[in-house]
């Protein structure tokens, strides 16, 4: 019996969140499964973005900022999360549940948005700026 308990306290060491303090953050790209915009804005509006897709696979992992790549009538996105060993490894799955960006748009004609994904394939959608 006390041998069962010495092994399974020792498989739960291995197994359980990693405990051990570290000092640095690691950044990493994530990948946005989907994204919702209005279909058209008036010119000289913000434009609403959504984002949507999995930040990490439990309570270590966090979003940390949109990096914005601005052109004439489009916007390159990446977004990025922090991954910080030191947070409590909740075994929750954490979600950009529809993350907002707010971003004013002024020419008219068609916008593009591309969100930049980890393997450098992009997720556009575009929205009629009247």
């Amino acid at each position: 019996m006390k041998f069962n308990f010495i092994s399974i306290f020792i498989l739960l060491s291995i197994f359980s969140c990693n405990k051990s303090i570290k000092t640095s953050n690691n950044k990493y790209q994530i990948k946005v499964d989907r994204i919702e915009v209005q279909e058209e804005i008036k010119s000289g509006s913000l434009l609403k973005i959504k984002f949507f897709g999995m930040v990490g696979r439990n309570g270590t992992y966090q979003f940390s900022h949109f990096e914005e790549i601005r052109k004439d009538n489009e916007i390159e996105l990446i977004l990025w999360g922090n991954h910080n060993p030191n947070l409590p490894a909740t075994e929750m799955i954490v979600q950009l549940r529809g993350k907002t960006l707010e971003i004013p748009v002024e020419n008219k004609g068609e916008f593009t948005i591309s969100v930049r994904q980890p393997d450098d394939t992009y997720l556009r959608k575009s929205v009629q700026v009247k």
